[in-house]
């Protein structure tokens, strides 16, 4: 049967564009995460929709389970092989089909890579807003199917903001075109945008049309140290109302030390404090307020440039973290409470890991969405062992909880989290996103045991 299979696939694809050899299919099986994945069966490269339409049909004709592949830069697993599937990367299907001046949208295929839109927006005078540290990497279609938000969330929101069209191949091979070009239409609920963080169970993305905005005035940076997190209130107060913000992201002090650690030739600002905000504006109004924390003693520094190169420094410390402490192995949580919490979230997590000699946490994230990156690591070179491990997620899943928080703020559930996704998800959602699921994929051969 298999024999057969890679007959099939040779009649859809070149054979430059089928990979077999074990190695290399390695690569296209898993995301960033430390799930270990099955190897798959082959990984295909389609160039054109034609070719996605019909490996999409024979993989049902097959009942082969198959997996769409972008970027795969999540760290939950949702792009991870765990039924030996056949991978669908999109990293062929990566063109800028049109662009149209009248409103400002490109049609695209899912493989384009986000900085590549981002430049050519740049190009034509505009603005691609969502932006995170994977941009080099991530690709569009992978942004959709998990609403990819980033750094700049609380000024411009997230993905699906820009989503003004999606035309898609559903699990079962069925054609939906979501792409009418209205501004306005009343003609019932929006089906389309189901596929919008439906981390790819539903259907494969096969042209999406993204919206391009105004480029947005000049910014100044401002980084602002404090020694106490009950501080960070008082700052939230004073400053996240304004419009002016164009980001607000948080990191303490250990983060800054990795980077540091990992990549010696970059610059850091010398101010003290345990914890930092890096703060991007727009206008002059902010550095009143940022005035008034300097004389009110609420902060310890404010460091304040402009020039775009000081900005990259700056900005540098926090979009580096992760990948300062890759090879840490950490224990990764990307989780969400509302405003008023976040300095609670982050008190309980270190109290939390006070209990425990041997870890060291790594804190950072969106704070102006209310979004924090709990890593956490060996200390001294150890790694954190597998019983010490489900402690922690035990606790912290606990503590999130009960701040009535999101135990996914960014990377989906995938399949790293589904467990505690089933236990404490609504039933009545649970219950339509299984039958959606049943709708589109029937025999559940579409990136089988994720989500749900």
């Amino acid at each position: 049967m298999k024999k057969d299979f890679y007959s099939f696939l040779e009649g859809i694809f070149d054979k430059k564009d089928i990979e077999t050899e074990e190695d290399n299919k390695y690569f296209y099986s898993k995301d960033w995460s430390n799930l270990k994945p099955s190897e798959p069966v082959a990984v295909v490269f389609p160039r054109e929709i034609k070719q996605l339409k019909e490996v999409v049909k024979l993989c049902n004709e097959q009942n082969q389970p198959f997996i769409g592949s972008g970027g795969r830069t999540g760290l939950s697993g949702g792009a991870t092989c765990l039924n030996n599937e056949l991978v669908i990367s999109f990293e062929k299907m990566n063109k800028i089909i049109d662009f149209d001046h009248s409103d400002n949208t490109i049609l695209c295929e899912p493989g384009l890579v986000t900085e590549n839109l981002q430049n050519f927006a740049t190009e034509n005078e505009l603005f691609y807003p969502v932006n995170f540290s994977s941009v080099g990497s991530s690709q569009i279609g992978g942004n959709i199917s998990t609403n990819a938000g980033g750094i700049k969330v609380i000024k411009y929101g997230l993905t699906k903001n820009y989503v003004k069209g999606l035309s898609v191949i559903t699990g079962d091979g069925k054609d939906l075109d979501f792409d009418n070009r209205l501004v306005k239409d009343a003609t019932g609920p929006k089906l389309g945008d189901l596929f919008i963080g439906s981390e790819g169970i539903f259907g494969l993305i096969k042209t999406c049309r993204m919206k391009l905005i105004k480029k947005p005035p000049p910014t100044k940076l401002a980084f602002i140290s404090f020694s106490e997190i009950e501080k960070l209130i008082e700052v939230r107060n004073l400053l996240f109302k304004s419009e002016d913000i164009e980001a607000v992201e948080f990191l303490t002090k250990t983060c800054m030390q990795k980077v540091k650690d990992a990549f010696k030739h970059f610059s850091q600002p010398d101010v003290k404090g345990h914890y930092f905000i890096i703060l991007e504006f727009t206008g002059n109004s902010i550095e009143t307020d940022l005035n008034k924390l300097i004389l009110k003693k609420i902060v310890d520094d404010i460091f304040i440039v402009e020039t775009s190169k000081q900005k990259k420094n700056i900005w540098n410390n926090r979009l580096l973290i992760s990948e300062s402490i890759n090879d840490f192995k950490p224990l990764k949580f990307d989780v969400s409470v509302p405003l008023s919490k976040f300095e609670c979230l982050v008190q309980n997590i270190e109290r939390l890991v006070k209990k425990f000699s041997k870890v060291e946490p790594i804190l950072f994230g969106h704070v102006g969405d209310g979004n924090l990156h709990i890593n956490l690591i060996g200390k001294d070179d150890l790694v954190i062992d597998n019983n010490l491990k489900d402690k922690l997620t035990t606790e912290i899943y606990k503590i999130i909880l009960g701040l009535k928080g999101s135990i996914s703020a960014e990377h989906g559930i995938g399949y790293l989290k589904k467990k505690i996704f089933l236990e404490q998800a609504n039933k009545e959602e649970l219950h339509f996103l299984k039958a959606t699921k049943k709708f589109y994929d029937p025999l559940n051969v579409l990136n089988p045991g994720k989500l749900i």
